[in-house]
């Protein structure tokens, strides 16, 4: 705000900048203003998943090739479920106790 309650344009200019990259983005890096059991991320792309793993996107492939991780489609898209993810990451590691 300016002075005596007046907004000047570079002010207005910049609060709607940031209201709006906090609803885009929001401080968690989900999108803010949104709430509810749909906030937490379902599915990821195998670029996500690779991403997440620190593995490159042929070894996600291969693995995916393979049938070590499961992954559904939408149309003739890709995605990995969240919880399948975490399912080949515990076979991992359960598979490395037994060696």
């Amino acid at each position: 705000m300016g002075q005596g309650g007046r907004v000047t344009v570079g002010d207005d200019r910049q609060e709607v900048r940031n209201d709006v990259s906090e609803w885009i983005i929001g401080p968690s890096g989900r999108p803010a203003g949104v709430s509810g059991p749909f906030t937490e991320v379902l599915l990821l792309t195998l670029d996500q998943a690779a991403d997440r793993l620190q593995v490159s996107r042929s070894s996600l492939y291969r693995e995916v090739r393979r049938g070590r991780l499961r992954v559904v489609k939408l149309g003739h898209l890709s995605r990995v479920r969240l919880e399948d993810l975490r399912a080949y990451v515990a076979g991992l590691a359960a598979t490395a106790g037994c060696e």
